[in-house]
């Protein structure tokens, strides 16, 4: 299906989605190529997603940095981009990271 869609761009935007399809199926080496991926080919509120994903397929490695710079990185995203959409999960990543750190 995704060979079929014209439009580069739109295609480059929800690259986010098929690594946390990949994610959600425990296939966290080919969520990394496509969070990856993703965050190479997006700028602003899309960038800030990307890292949203490349923050929680990093949770789901065990590599508590990348999470939280990916995380931080997200937050000044939304900040720059003036938009609160998802900055909710950015916090939860961000806490659950903190209590991780903690245990």
């Amino acid at each position: 299906g995704w060979s079929r869609m014209p439009d580069v761009g739109f295609t480059t935007m929800n690259l986010r989605w098929r690594a946390e399809t990949d994610l959600a199926g425990a296939d966290v080496g080919s969520a990394r190529h496509w969070a990856e991926q993703a965050l190479a080919g997006n700028a602003g509120f899309f960038r800030m997603l990307a890292l949203i994903t490349r923050a929680r397929v990093a949770l789901a490695e065990g590599d508590g940095e990348l999470a939280e710079r990916d995380a931080h990185d997200a937050l000044a995203c939304a900040v720059d981009c003036e938009v609160q959409l998802e900055v909710p999960e950015i916090l939860d990543l961000l806490a659950r990271l903190a209590a991780q750190a903690e245990s």
